[in-house]
C-alpha cells in the first residue's frame, strides 16, 4: 500500500463531495453477510487438516474472540511530559500477549499511550491499518482525541510494526503475517488482535479508572475493529474506516492488495469455497448482532471508488450492524485515508454526540471549542490544530 504521505497529497487534488449511502442502482457483486456456508466436505476436511486447521478452528464462535481476565503484568516507560502546545502525557505500554505464537517479537503487545494533561476517564483505543512504515497517521489521530479531553492508545495488531519477526535478518513488512496465504496464522493474530486490547482495557479500567472505552480502525484495523466490537460488550464508540464484511471476497477480487495472497491459496488449493468457509469464524458480519443494541456507537467511513474494499461489502458489514451511520467518500482506497483526515470533524462529532451529548432545547448552549495554541505544532505534536 502506498504511504499515507501519498495519501495526503491526493487529498489535496480531491474536492470532498458526500456520495449517498443508497443501495439503488448498484450492481450486484457481493452475497449477503452472515449466511452460514454448508458443512465442509471431507475432502475440505482432510486439505483443512493439510494446512494445520484443527476442528475448532472452522467454528463461528463468539468466545473464541472474548478475553478471559488473568493476572499479567503492565510495563509502563514514559515518553513525554504535557507541554502548553502538547498538553497530554504521553507512555509506552508493554504487555503479554493473550495468545502465544512461533515468533517471540509478537509476544509482546504494545501501544502508545496519550492521556490528557487534566487527565481522562474515556479512551479511545487506535488500531493501524496493513502495510505502515510508521505509527504518524494513528498518532496524529490520538492526538486529536486527547485536545479533545478523551484519553487515546494507539495499539499495533498482532505482527504489525516491532511485533513483526525478522526474516533474513530484516524485519517482515508490518501485517504481512496479521493476513496472509497462511489462513491458520492468520485466524489466530486475529483472534491474538482482539484479545490484546481487551487485556489493555482490563487495566486501564482497573489501574487507571477508565470508565468507558471506545475503537477506531484503518483498513486492516477497522476489520479487526468490528470484530472487537462485536465481541467486547465495554465499547460505547466504534469507529470504521474501510472496512467491509464477507473477508473471502475481499481477497477474492483480485485487487492489487490481495492478489499475491490469491495466487497462493491456488497454489495450496484453496479454492473460493474453501476460503468462504475458513475465513468466516473470523469475519465480524457473523458477530455484528452482538453489537445491534450499541449500533448508535457506531461509524462507517468507506471509499465509493475501492476496489480493495468494495462498498458492496462494506455495506454488507453496515447491514449487518443494523444499518449505523455511514458516510460514503468520492475516492478509493488510499484517498478515502487522505479524505477522513480531512474531514476528521465528522468523527469527532459522531464520538462526541454518543460520550458527551450535549441537550437541545431553547436553553441548550454550545460547548466552547477545546483551546488551540497559534502557530506552528511543538516538538511531539504532529496534528497542527484541532481541525484536520
Amino acid at each position: 500500500m502506498r504511504t499515507h504521505l501519498h495519501a495526503l497529497l491526493l487529498a489535496l487534488l480531491i474536492p470532498f463531495v458526500a456520495v449517498p449511502a443508497s443501495r439503488a442502482g448498484e450492481a450486484p457483486g457481493a452475497s449477503p453477510g452472515g449466511e452460514t456456508p454448508a458443512a465442509a466436505t471431507e475432502e475440505e476436511e482432510a486439505l483443512g487438516r493439510k494446512l494445520g486447521f484443527a476442528p475448532d478452528d472452522l467454528k463461528v464462535a463468539r468466545d473464541t474472540f472474548i478475553y478471559r481476565p488473568a493476572p499479567f503484568k503492565m510495563t509502563v516507560k514514559p515518553l513525554a511530559e504535557p507541554t502548553p502546545t502538547a498538553p497530554w502525557r504521553r507512555a509506552r505500554l508493554e504487555w503479554p500477549t493473550t495468545t502465544l505464537s512461533e515468533h517471540e517479537e509478537n509476544n509482546t503487545a504494545y501501544g502508545i499511550w496519550y492521556e490528557p494533561a487534566a487527565g481522562a476517564d474515556t479512551v479511545m483505543l487506535i488500531l493501524p491499518y496493513w502495510g505502515g512504515s510508521d505509527l504518524l497517521l494513528e498518532e496524529f489521530i490520538a492526538q486529536r482525541f486527547a485536545r479533545l479531553g478523551y484519553a487515546a492508545v494507539v495499539v499495533p495488531l498482532a505482527y504489525q510494526f516491532e511485533r513483526a519477526p525478522f526474516e533474513n535478518g530484516k524485519r517482515v513488512r508490518s501485517g504481512r503475517y496479521t493476513v496472509s496465504s497462511n489462513l491458520r496464522r492468520t485466524r489466530v493474530s486475529w483472534e491474538q488482535s482482539t484479545k490484546d486490547p481487551q487485556r489493555l482495557m482490563s487495566w486501564l479500567r482497573a489501574e487507571k479508572g477508565y470508565r468507558r472505552f471506545g475503537v477506531l480502525g484503518i483498513s486492516l484495523g477497522a476489520h479487526i475493529g468490528a470484530l472487537l466490537y462485536s465481541v467486547c460488550d465495554d465499547l460505547s464508540v466504534g469507529v470504521f474506516c474501510l472496512a467491509g464484511g464477507n473477508l473471502h471476497e475481499l481477497v477474492w477480487n483480485d485487487s492489487t492488495e490481495t492478489r499475491d495472497m490469491k495466487a497462493e491459496l491456488i497454489a495450496q488449493s484453496v479454492g473460493y469455497d474453501h476460503l468462504k468457509k475458513w475465513m468466516r469464524p473470523f469475519d465480524a458480519v457473523y458477530y455484528a448482532a452482538g453489537a445491534l443494541k450499541r449500533k448508535n456507537g457506531i461509524l462507517m467511513v468507506n471509499g465509493a471508488k475501492d476496489d480493495i474494499v468494495p462498498l458492496a461489502n462494506a455495506r454488507i458489514l453496515n447491514d449487518a450492524f443494523g444499518n449505523p451511520e455511514m458516510i460514503t467518500l468520492p475516492s478509493d482506497h488510499v484517498g478515502s485515508m487522505a479524505l477522513l483526515m480531512l474531514q476528521f470533524t465528522k468523527v469527532t462529532r459522531h464520538v462526541r454526540e454518543v460520550w458527551d451529548p450535549q441537550p437541545s432545547g431553547p436553553a441548550a448552549s454550545p460547548a466552547p471549542a477545546p483551546p488551540d495554541p497559534a502557530g506552528p505544532p511543538a516538538d511531539g505534536d504532529t496534528s497542527g490544530g484541532e481541525e484536520f
